[in-house]
């Protein structure tokens, strides 16, 4: 294990020693804070960042903010709501930004794609990844950093409510799919249900 840690770039070292200084820092509650996920509208008034609503919801804000769900910002309105939070927190580590992307990012002016249960019917593993690529460029252009998609529970039984958000039903498919994943754009929070 030495010599694999070793071997490893200078500046994964210097992060992970970043990581390890923070964590030292870091009180137990505001451990848990950064693993908690919090409505993005409880900080928002007319589109707007409002830290006293914030506060009025999410108590004392120095703890820092784990990730932020249900917001699809715009490049303005994504860094209104870093820096503000990243000002309230100790210290200072930005929250992630989350939303839904199951057929693509759902917001204004971006790419739809069928649901994951058609594209899963194709069998084209390239068309999945090129997907893939398409929905977490377009969700960095806007300041998400993390995606709920790929689903990778299984459709087994037709009844349930969210079958469109499966890959299908096939196990295989389910494993290949997540190797295809592109890595350069932003996180792809494999889902399972």
């Amino acid at each position: 294990r030495r010599g694999a840690a070793a071997r490893r770039p200078a500046h994964e070292a210097a992060l992970d020693a970043t990581v390890r200084g923070l964590l030292d820092q870091m009180t137990v509650p505001e451990k848990a804070r950064q693993l908690d996920i919090w409505r993005t509208a409880d900080m928002l008034t007319n589109g707007r960042v409002n830290l006293t609503k914030a506060k009025a919801q999410w108590g004392d804000l120095s703890g820092g903010v784990g990730v932020l769900h249900d917001v699809y910002p715009y490049p303005q309105l994504g860094n209104e709501i870093m820096a503000a939070l990243i000002n309230a927190s100790r210290l200072k580590i930005p929250p992630l930004i989350g939303g839904e992307a199951t057929h693509g990012l759902q917001m204004d002016d971006h790419t739809i794609f069928p649901s994951p249960i058609s594209l899963a019917a194709t069998w084209d593993i390239a068309l999945m990844k090129r997907y893939g690529q398409t929905v977490g460029s377009e969700a960095r252009a806007c300041g998400t950093h993390i995606t709920w998609s790929p689903v990778l529970g299984l459709c087994r039984e037709p009844r349930w409510g969210r079958c469109e958000e499966m890959m299908g039903e096939d196990t295989h498919l389910a494993a290949v799919r997540p190797s295809n994943s592109p890595p350069q754009a932003c996180f792809a929070c494999i889902s399972s249900v």
